[in-house]
């Protein structure tokens, strides 16, 4: 599948993102109740202590992780996040990879091109598919620890999941799209998400550490070869908590090399598969971890 049809999930941009890809390489009732004077005698005065209030809650300081500012793992994904070894291939490669020249044009791109270019657009699939899926089957849960890989600067995933007791962890090889993604997460007052700088052939994430992980049209999942599909595959199977789940789109069995399927097929089983609404085979699918 190439990239082009693979990526019209986001904004026109993100496709032209996956083109220069391939091209350089997640009360109860309260009533009020009246107290009666004591008829007979008076309780004596007694002196109530000073009300002190309350200090005002620290608000998160989102920053990308094992990015320029800091490399500080935060203590609330001290327990999932782990330092990352990247695994790249020589530039150019068929590998996707984040020189400072395309760093530079990223930066440039999330500061110049307007908000609704960069978010997605409510005809996209991410609000047309994967957000319902994940609304049906991921949020009568709490406690679960999601893990996007490539985001870019989309927020859908972010916005359904990270609520409540659940946290989401954005990874993402390019530090100024991540900026990106955490200024539109604050500004839409999401809370519990992070984001981390790392490599989808070696994520920094724990082994054995996340309740779901997925991806949408991530070029190591679309564009790649068979032998880089494999090893990010074996990353988010090492990554996931026993059962866990991985939801990727696209998928298509009929687009996929044979060897792939097989290797897909020992690690995990299909558990749910949907049909994206613009048609043309384009699946959207959760995988559940064998053991």
């Amino acid at each position: 599948m190439s990239s082009v049809t693979a990526c019209s999930t986001r904004s026109a941009y993100p496709c032209a993102l996956a083109l220069f890809q391939q091209t350089i390489s997640l009360r109860g009732y309260s009533g009020l109740v009246k107290i009666q004077p004591l008829a007979t005698h008076r309780l004596p005065a007694t002196r109530r202590p000073a009300v002190v209030p309350a200090a005002p809650q620290e608000p998160t300081d989102h920053y990308v992780v094992f990015g320029r500012e800091s490399s500080e793992i935060p203590a609330a994904i001290s327990d999932v996040v782990c330092p990352p070894q990247m695994k790249l291939g020589g530039f150019p490669s068929e590998r996707w990879v984040v020189t400072p020249q395309i760093e530079a044009f990223h930066k440039q791109h999330v500061s110049t091109t307007p908000a609704e270019e960069l978010l997605d657009g409510p005809d996209s699939e991410l609000k047309t598919l994967i957000g319902p899926m994940l609304q049906a089957r991921y949020t009568h849960t709490q406690g679960l620890t999601v893990a996007e890989l490539g985001p870019s600067t989309s927020t859908t995933v972010a916005e359904t999941l990270a609520h409540g007791s659940n946290r989401y962890i954005g990874v993402d090889l390019s530090e100024p799209l991540a900026e990106k993604q955490i200024e539109f997460l604050v500004a839409g007052g999401a809370e519990q998400f992070f984001n981390v700088k790392g490599d989808t052939y070696a994520l920094p994430l724990q082994s054995n550490s996340c309740d779901l992980i997925l991806t949408s049209c991530h070029p190591p999942f679309v564009s790649s070869t068979v032998e880089d599909r494999k090893l990010a595959l074996d990353e988010v199977h090492r990554s996931l908590k026993p059962g866990g789940e991985f939801l990727l789109f696209p998928y298509n069995e009929k687009t996929q090399p044979p060897e792939f399927q097989a290797y897909l097929a020992d690690r995990f089983a299909i558990v749910e598969r949907r049909l994206s609404p613009l048609g043309s085979d384009r699946y959207a699918v959760v995988l559940q971890k064998r053991e």
